[in-house]
């Protein structure tokens, strides 16, 4: 809507509601942080576009038991209804050569934001992970 300005307040909202439901492994959850013809770009696997392949894309990876999802804003620019931001990511992810079975993995996403209904919402993402 005309007028409306993006906040940070608002983005991490969205977040919180995001990283909430990625840890109850509700995949439409975390596809409501995105508009409806929102896309996820991610180096584990194609192009996700639009709600129901951003879904999909995350029932793909809750079956890989990733566990202890932590989310972290680093940087965040809102323009009126449109804005962006950085955000780091780490997880821990199975593996057998870990000490407990597991390893943290880690990376960047940035986001390509934008707000409707007084609701800030993933336009774009794409995940970028650290070298390991």
């Amino acid at each position: 809507m005309e007028g409306e300005i993006l906040t940070e307040n608002q983005l991490m909202k969205t977040v919180e509601a995001y990283l909430a439901a990625y840890c109850a492994q509700d995949e439409d959850g975390c596809a409501r942080a995105f508009t409806p013809d929102g896309a996820l770009f991610s180096p584990f696997g194609p192009p996700a576009r639009g709600r129901a392949e951003v879904a999909a894309t995350h029932l793909e990876w809750f079956a890989e038991d990733e566990q202890d999802k932590r989310l972290e804003l680093l940087e965040f620019q809102g323009n009126g209804a449109f804005g962006h931001c950085v955000l780091g990511w780490s997880a821990r992810v199975p593996d057998e050569n870990g000490p407990d079975g597991f390893h943290r993995v880690s990376g960047v996403s940035l986001a390509v934001l934008a707000l409707a209904d007084n609701e800030v919402l993933f336009d774009r993402l794409a995940l970028v992970p650290d070298p390991e």
